[in-house]
């Protein structure tokens, strides 16, 4: 319905030959969830390393915004919590998104890039008349676009952005640090919180699992508004466990001296491959292949068996999460820390 329009608009737009050393200034939106802006730190390294003169712009939500700014993934960071990421309908905030978009008009951004190939995300990008607009094509949209590809739907999400950028001409950035080294010191970090509840793992694992694990561990675990049962059940059996409390950036300085984190899949395993902590990550029904924290000690403990289970997501199972029983994740966890259980 919209696609007439908006190509009869682009009859009007001024076509400019991209040259890579005029780029001075570029803007980056991925506004969905902390993971997400996680994942697509290397494709940000990668464009500050090949732009050396641009200034970098990160459109993220506020929820990321302070992590962002501390771990400087870009020169600049800009809150936009986008309504169709919260399911809102509301007319009047999509009038407040287009407005904002458009004020970067008087910014004159010489390249925009969008990484999720979702039609909304492109016509947002749209209305801020960039020069040069880079983007993935999933749901429709490549009008919004100077230059688009075909979305890779097999590509994880941290290399689909790669991908993305490289055809600009930024490629990866080698890392020159060692491999992770596995602390001696710390805690095992235990993180139940997940956006999506049908992520989550059940409180009786996590009790298994600290009941095994306290024996030999010092554990830890996050307070978040879905660990609030877990650390009364902890707390009223008298289990020997810390309670780590405080906002994402005092987690991310508090978590890079840490031992393990154990957590489904969500912004905590990628925070913690990013500072190089290994990781435990549980997954359900979903693809871990997409979406799995990256880095040398890494784990993926899923059920081992195919979803049958009757859903009302496309990817989510709690059914599978479930599944997922907490001998495998205490092996998973002593074979990752190399560690002679019980002695």
């Amino acid at each position: 319905m919209l696609t007439p329009f908006y190509l009869i608009l682009n009859l009007f737009r001024i076509r400019k030959l991209f040259q890579e050393d005029i780029i001075k200034t570029i803007l980056v939106t991925e506004y969905h969830r902390i993971g997400d802006v996680l994942m697509i730190a290397p494709a940000l390294k990668a464009l500050k390393e090949h732009f050396k003169d641009a200034q970098l712009i990160l459109l993220c939500s506020s929820a990321a915004a302070s992590l962002a700014r501390d771990l400087q993934l870009a020169d600049e960071v800009i809150v936009f919590d986008a309504p169709w990421t919260t399911w809102s309908f509301s007319p009047f905030k999509w009038i407040k998104a287009r407005s904002f978009a458009r004020s970067f008009s008087k910014r004159k951004i010489n390249l925009a890039i969008d990484f999720k190939g979702d039609i909304r995300n492109s016509w947002f990008l749209w209305h801020m008349k960039s020069e040069h607009s880079l983007g993935y094509t999933t749901t429709g949209g490549g009008y919004f676009f100077s230059r688009t590809f075909l979305f890779p739907f097999e590509m994880h999400q941290t290399e689909r952005a790669l991908h993305l950028v490289s055809k600009i001409g930024a490629k990866p950035v080698m890392s020159m640090e060692t491999k992770w080294a596995v602390k001696k010191g710390g805690y095992i970090v235990l993180h139940p919180g997940t956006i999506d509840s049908r992520r989550g793992w059940p409180l009786h694992h996590w009790i298994a699992l600290i009941n095994t694990l306290t024996t030999d561990f010092e554990l830890a675990i996050v307070r978040t508004k879905e660990s609030v049962e877990l650390v009364e059940a902890v707390k009223k059996n008298n289990l020997a466990v810390y309670i780590f409390e405080g906002n994402i950036v005092q987690f991310k300085n508090w978590l890079q001296v840490q031992r393990l984190l154990i957590a489904p899949d969500s912004m905590a395993g990628h925070l913690a491959a990013y500072l190089k902590i290994p990781v435990i990550s549980l997954f359900g029904a979903q693809n871990p292949e997409l979406t799995k924290p990256l880095g040398d000690k890494i784990i993926v403990v899923n059920s081992g068996k195919e979803c049958v289970h009757q859903r009302h997501h496309w990817r989510l199972c709690s059914s599978c999460m479930s599944a997922i029983n907490p001998e495998s994740v205490l092996d998973s966890a002593v074979n990752l820390l190399r560690y002679n259980y019980g002695k």
